[in-house]
């Protein structure tokens, strides 16, 4: 994944995307366990953001959407999310994200 990060710096998004899928399907299956889940949900929304900068904003959408299923408290998730609802004219769902989002991420500076 960590190469992901890095073809993504440096503008080359496809390479970016063809990593972060790589990284996905080795731990696809296993997605649902405990020691992977944070892993997989880093891996989705890295992926989704990829998309989004991509333009594949429906795609975009549904790495959110498994990333909040599997992970329903991570804020980065929700808050990268709502930009992919704007993008799509969705602004009422958009905004409720980005309220999720700022929710979450200050219950876990209290927390």
């Amino acid at each position: 994944m960590q190469r992901g990060f890095v073809h993504e710096e440096f503008g080359n998004l496809d390479q970016a995307l063809a990593e972060a899928e790589t990284a996905y399907k080795l731990i696809e299956a296993e997605a649902e366990q405990d020691d992977t889940r944070s892993y997989a949900v880093k891996t989705l929304v890295q992926r989704g953001y990829v998309r989004y900068l991509k333009g594949e904003n429906e795609i975009a959408l549904k790495d959110y959407e498994r990333a909040i299923e599997l992970e329903p408290d991570n804020h980065l998730a929700y808050t990268a999310r709502s930009f992919v609802r704007r993008k799509l004219g969705q602004n009422d769902l958009a905004a409720a994200d980005e309220r999720r989002g700022k929710e979450l991420k200050q219950a876990n500076k209290e927390g």
